[in-house]
């Protein structure tokens, strides 16, 4: 027949057990949350320190539960052990939950910061004049490029001739290449070299503003990568990754502001955002900055979430190990209430 010393022992393993359980599930939750908030100091550190910091909060609840007279008289331990759970566990779901739309979030919007240099600059060559000049001359080109192309001629009839007159008066610089002795099959090499000799050409036209040309040029190859950077986060992202994503966008923050600058010696730039919004992405495992996000999104649904779910992890840690505590059985017991449960 089992005796009540066996039965409260088995409550007491199994209690013990669950506590076991829950303790590892809080450390690791805490651990990961301030892995990825001190990442920027080295990976050791941010593990062992993520390690020692969830250890800490572990203890002030073992001490709350098992303290004399219970919770009630160590319920001032809670406060610090909510503000360092908290901040774990809230890093833990905005990193493993919403991480990804966060840094797509700020790499969509930075996209239409730099579209809307590009659109400036472009509308600034339309306004004076230079668009219609360059595409003037992009409608020469194609044509002689055509003439070249065809096999009646490879580009040596009197239409490329006139069509190269055309573009040495737009392009005083432009010298064709002789036509003496061409033949079809030189065809590609010269296509690539009058290209070449082209563009460089409209760059340097006096009526064309290679500064704008600069601009916008910079400001779609910004986009671009902003955009194969999004690609790649629908495909695939870690939150190991986020680290690396905030740096990238960051880089973009300073050369959004040197466009903005560039720009503005050109056309009024004053209505334009000073800095990309990438607060969030900014503020996204950055212990420095943790509080600036949770202050910034306090009125988001999630945020209250992830808070009650820190303090439930408190409460029911503190009372799991009240709860040992109650049921040790005697001859287990130990004197000191700061050695609790264990």
């Amino acid at each position: 027949m089992t005796s009540q010393r066996e039965i409260a022992a088995a409550r007491h393993q199994s209690m013990q057990l669950l506590l076991a359980l829950f303790s590892a599930v809080f450390v690791a939750v805490v651990a990961y949350g301030y892995y990825h908030l001190l990442t920027d100091l080295g990976w050791f550190i941010a593990l062992v320190g993520g390690l020692v910091v969830a250890a800490i909060a572990w203890l002030f609840a073992r001490v709350a539960g098992t303290g004399d007279n219970g919770a009630k008289a160590n319920w001032l331990l809670v406060v610090p052990l909510f503000l360092i759970s908290a901040a774990g566990v809230y890093n833990t779901m905005m990193v493993y939950l919403e991480g990804s739309q966060i840094m797509a979030d700020a790499a969509a919007s930075s996209q239409k910061s730099f579209a809307r240099i590009e659109i400036a600059a472009m509308l600034h060559l339309e306004s004076s004049g230079v668009a219609r000049k360059v595409n003037k001359v992009n409608s020469l080109r194609d044509a002689l490029f055509s003439e070249i192309k065809n096999p009646a001629n490879c580009g040596q009839g009197p239409e490329a001739g006139r069509l190269i007159g055309e573009l040495q008066r737009e392009l005083p610089d432009f010298k064709p290449l002789s036509s003496n002795g061409r033949s079809c099959a030189e065809n590609e090499g010269i296509l690539e070299d009058y290209k070449t000799r082209l563009n460089t050409l409209i760059a340097r036209a006096p009526w064309n503003d290679a500064e704008l040309n600069a601009i916008a040029d910079a400001a779609a190859k910004n986009r671009a990568t902003l955009s194969d950077l999004r690609s790649e986060m629908a495909r695939s992202y870690s939150a190991n990754r986020m680290h690396q994503i905030r740096g990238i966008l960051e880089g973009m923050q300073t050369e959004y502001q040197n466009l903005l600058v560039r720009l503005g010696r050109k056309t009024n730039a004053a209505d334009f955002d000073q800095e990309l919004d990438i607060k969030g992405a900014q503020s996204l495992g950055n212990v420095y900055k943790l509080p600036a996000l949770i202050i910034s999104r306090i009125g988001e649904v999630s945020t209250w979430v992830y808070l009650i779910i820190a303090l439930g992890f408190d409460i029911l840690l503190v009372y799991l190990f009240q709860l040992s505590s109650r049921n040790r059985v005697k001859s287990y017991a130990i004197d000191s209430a700061i050695a609790g449960a264990w």
